[in-house]
């Protein structure tokens, strides 16, 4: 056990100093020098960025100070870290009805063993709804966001053990979008609409009913994807299930 728990030990500790060893960046001043250091925050109100240098001493600079990759590195490290965090850059998103109609479910009825009379007439209804969701994106940070690509999927299924009476080509299990934004300017927000996806339900009147029982289509949610790719090739993936209890129903559909 003594043994296992020093491997372990062992191993957790070159993993961490991996780790902190892959944010070292070596900064190059615009006179010419040089210093090993990884970034710890960025203020962007004061335009000030944390440094934490290769021996443990911290120094807070102005980014202006080093070349212009290191400025474009900072810029792009603050980026990253406000998206990812969720007080700086927020996310909500709600279901709205975009319309709802019903439409007559009609069929020749004859009488029993007399099909030679028979007449048209109204059997059940369909009920329609359709919705959209409605994502708002708001960058609290004082920096821009580019380059944000947003993959939506909206889920939907089947209730009931009845029978359609009329096959339902409306019915789509999943539907699927995307859309990039070029750039969300620093405290800002942005709206974006889904795409719209038909919920039913049918209902069957009188004789009918044994043969089609109640069915219908629900909206189980939706689950949204936003990644950010910074020009130097860093991304990071934010996700949303709306409602939460989505999480883990269903695999991303490819």
């Amino acid at each position: 056990m003594n043994r296992l728990f020093i491997v372990a030990s062992v191993l957790v500790f070159t993993l961490s100093a991996q780790r902190a060893g892959a944010k070292m960046r070596e900064f190059t001043s615009a006179d010419g020098r040089s210093l090993q250091a990884e970034i710890v925050s960025f203020n962007g109100t004061l335009g000030k960025v944390k440094l934490k240098l290769a021996d443990g001493r911290i120094k807070t600079v102005k980014p202006a100070i080093f070349v212009e990759a290191d400025r474009k590195y900072i810029k792009e490290w603050a980026a990253l870290d406000g998206f990812r965090n969720p007080s700086f850059f927020k996310i909500s998103c709600r279901k709205d009805q975009v319309e709802k109609w019903k439409e007559d479910l009609v069929a020749s009825v004859y009488t029993v063993g007399d099909r030679s009379n028979s007449q048209k007439d109204v059997v059940g209804e369909m009920k329609f709804e359709k919705y959209a969701y409605k994502l708002v994106l708001e960058n609290r940070n004082a920096v821009p966001l580019e380059n944000i690509g947003i993959e939506y999927c909206i889920f939907s299924k089947q209730k009931g053990k009845g029978r359609w009476f009329d096959a339902p080509e409306w019915f789509e299990t999943e539907k699927k979008g995307s859309l990039t934004i070029v750039k969300l300017p620093a405290k800002s927000k942005k709206n974006i609409t889904t795409d719209t996806t038909v919920i039913g339900k049918q209902e069957i009147l009188g004789d009918f009913v044994q043969s089609y029982e109640k069915v219908e289509v629900e909206m189980e949610g939706i689950w949204v994807r936003i990644t950010l790719k910074t020009p130097g090739g860093q991304t990071a993936t934010r996700t949303v299930f709306d409602p939460e209890n989505l999480k883990g129903k269903h695999a991303w559909p490819e």
